[in-house]
Protein backbone atom coordinates (compact mmCIF):
# COMPACT_ATOMS: atom_id res chain seq x y z
CA UNK A 1 0.00 0.00 0.00
CA UNK A 2 2.99 2.11 0.53
CA UNK A 3 4.07 1.79 -2.13
CA UNK A 4 0.95 2.29 -4.49
CA UNK A 5 0.46 5.70 -1.94
CA UNK A 6 3.77 6.94 -3.33
CA UNK A 7 3.20 6.18 -7.08
CA UNK A 8 0.14 8.06 -6.54
CA UNK A 9 1.53 10.78 -5.12
CA UNK A 10 4.32 11.08 -8.14
CA UNK A 11 6.81 9.51 -6.37
CA UNK A 12 7.22 6.74 -9.13
CA UNK A 13 11.20 7.09 -9.51
CA UNK A 14 11.81 6.80 -6.02
CA UNK A 15 10.35 3.44 -6.20
CA UNK A 16 12.07 2.38 -9.49
CA UNK A 17 15.05 3.49 -7.40
CA UNK A 18 14.82 2.00 -4.02
CA UNK A 19 13.80 -0.74 -5.31
CA UNK A 20 16.85 -1.74 -7.48
CA UNK A 21 18.95 -0.54 -4.76
CA UNK A 22 16.88 -3.40 -2.60
CA UNK A 23 17.30 -6.29 -5.33
CA UNK A 24 21.31 -5.07 -5.54
CA UNK A 25 20.99 -5.38 -1.88
CA UNK A 26 19.22 -9.36 -1.99
CA UNK A 27 22.24 -10.13 -4.93
CA UNK A 28 24.84 -9.20 -2.73
CA UNK A 29 22.73 -11.20 0.39
CA UNK A 30 22.56 -14.27 -2.02
CA UNK A 31 26.26 -14.09 -2.54
CA UNK A 32 27.16 -13.90 1.03
CA UNK A 33 24.32 -16.50 2.59
CA UNK A 34 23.73 -19.22 0.21
CA UNK A 35 26.92 -20.81 0.06
CA UNK A 36 26.93 -21.13 3.71
CA UNK A 37 23.35 -21.39 4.47
CA UNK A 38 21.93 -23.05 1.21
CA UNK A 39 18.43 -22.31 0.16
CA UNK A 40 18.10 -21.20 3.53
CA UNK A 41 20.27 -18.20 2.91
CA UNK A 42 18.10 -17.25 0.07
CA UNK A 43 15.13 -17.03 1.86
CA UNK A 44 16.73 -15.43 4.19
CA UNK A 45 18.06 -12.88 2.01
CA UNK A 46 15.22 -12.41 0.08
CA UNK A 47 12.84 -11.67 3.56
CA UNK A 48 15.22 -8.90 4.74
CA UNK A 49 15.43 -7.55 1.18
CA UNK A 50 11.11 -7.46 1.64
CA UNK A 51 11.30 -6.10 4.85
CA UNK A 52 13.91 -3.33 3.86
CA UNK A 53 12.63 -2.24 0.97
CA UNK A 54 8.64 -1.86 2.35
CA UNK A 55 10.45 0.08 5.69
CA UNK A 56 12.06 2.83 2.91
CA UNK A 57 8.59 3.04 0.75
CA UNK A 58 6.83 3.59 4.55
CA UNK A 59 9.77 6.03 6.03
CA UNK A 60 9.33 8.13 2.50
CA UNK A 61 5.58 7.93 3.25
CA UNK A 62 5.81 9.34 6.49
CA UNK A 63 8.21 11.75 5.62
CA UNK A 64 6.53 13.38 2.05
CA UNK A 65 2.80 13.31 3.64
CA UNK A 66 2.99 12.68 7.70
CA UNK A 67 0.63 9.86 7.20
CA UNK A 68 1.80 7.30 10.14
CA UNK A 69 0.77 3.85 8.47
CA UNK A 70 2.15 2.02 11.57
CA UNK A 71 -0.35 1.59 13.85
CA UNK A 72 -0.99 -0.41 17.22
CA UNK A 73 -3.72 -1.71 15.65
CA UNK A 74 -1.75 -3.10 12.93
CA UNK A 75 1.14 -3.85 16.09
CA UNK A 76 -1.22 -6.20 18.01
CA UNK A 77 -2.32 -8.50 14.73
CA UNK A 78 1.30 -9.22 13.87
CA UNK A 79 2.56 -10.20 17.59
CA UNK A 80 -0.70 -12.31 17.97
CA UNK A 81 0.37 -13.88 14.35
CA UNK A 82 4.22 -14.17 15.17
CA UNK A 83 2.89 -15.84 18.73
CA UNK A 84 0.62 -18.02 17.09
CA UNK A 85 2.83 -19.02 14.68
CA UNK A 86 5.81 -20.01 16.87
CA UNK A 87 3.19 -21.93 18.60
CA UNK A 88 2.49 -23.69 15.53
CA UNK A 89 6.03 -24.32 14.15
CA UNK A 90 6.86 -25.88 17.89
CA UNK A 91 3.82 -28.42 17.46
CA UNK A 92 4.81 -29.10 14.11
CA UNK A 93 8.75 -29.50 14.39
CA UNK A 94 7.74 -31.93 17.29
CA UNK A 95 7.37 -34.53 14.61
CA UNK A 96 3.97 -35.93 15.97
CA UNK A 97 2.06 -36.15 13.29
CA UNK A 98 2.28 -34.92 9.95
CA UNK A 99 -0.58 -36.06 7.85
CA UNK A 100 -2.63 -33.75 5.28
CA UNK A 101 -5.17 -33.79 7.79
CA UNK A 102 -4.07 -32.74 10.61
CA UNK A 103 -2.47 -30.01 9.04
CA UNK A 104 -5.18 -28.62 7.52
CA UNK A 105 -7.00 -29.03 11.34
CA UNK A 106 -4.55 -27.53 12.33
CA UNK A 107 -4.77 -24.35 9.96
CA UNK A 108 -7.81 -24.01 10.89
CA UNK A 109 -7.87 -24.00 14.52
CA UNK A 110 -5.17 -21.32 14.00
CA UNK A 111 -7.31 -19.05 12.41
CA UNK A 112 -10.29 -19.46 14.68
CA UNK A 113 -8.08 -18.79 17.33
CA UNK A 114 -6.58 -15.66 15.68
CA UNK A 115 -9.77 -14.11 15.21
CA UNK A 116 -10.89 -14.50 18.51
CA UNK A 117 -7.44 -12.82 19.89
CA UNK A 118 -8.31 -9.89 16.77
CA UNK A 119 -11.76 -9.22 18.14
CA UNK A 120 -10.99 -9.65 21.95
CA UNK A 121 -7.94 -7.39 21.73
CA UNK A 122 -9.87 -4.76 19.50
CA UNK A 123 -7.59 -4.87 16.60
CA UNK A 124 -10.37 -3.77 13.98
CA UNK A 125 -9.97 -0.09 12.86
CA UNK A 126 -12.97 1.86 10.90
CA UNK A 127 -10.75 1.67 8.13
CA UNK A 128 -11.32 -2.23 7.98
CA UNK A 129 -15.09 -1.61 8.07
CA UNK A 130 -14.18 0.87 4.97
CA UNK A 131 -12.43 -1.80 3.39
CA UNK A 132 -15.33 -4.32 3.96
CA UNK A 133 -17.87 -2.11 2.60
CA UNK A 134 -15.84 -1.59 -0.41
CA UNK A 135 -15.69 -5.65 -0.64
CA UNK A 136 -19.02 -6.02 -0.41
CA UNK A 137 -20.01 -3.40 -2.92
CA UNK A 138 -17.54 -4.21 -5.43
CA UNK A 139 -18.28 -8.14 -5.26
CA UNK A 140 -22.47 -7.29 -4.87
CA UNK A 141 -22.80 -9.32 -1.84
CA UNK A 142 -24.70 -8.48 1.45
CA UNK A 143 -22.46 -8.32 4.12
CA UNK A 144 -24.22 -6.46 6.80
CA UNK A 145 -24.19 -8.87 9.72
CA UNK A 146 -20.07 -9.36 9.17
CA UNK A 147 -20.13 -5.53 9.06
CA UNK A 148 -22.26 -4.70 12.47
CA UNK A 149 -20.61 -8.07 13.83
CA UNK A 150 -17.08 -6.12 13.80
CA UNK A 151 -18.53 -2.23 14.34
CA UNK A 152 -18.71 -3.40 17.91
CA UNK A 153 -15.11 -4.08 18.44
CA UNK A 154 -13.78 -0.92 17.03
Amino acid sequence: PSGATLVAMGYSKFIMYSTLATAFMNILLNLLLIPTFSIVGASIASALSIVIINFIKVFKLYKVSGAQPLSKNLAKPTIISILLMMLVLSFLESGKILILPFVVILLIIFYVIYFIIIITSKSIDQEDIDLLNIAEQKLGINLKRIRKFLSKFV
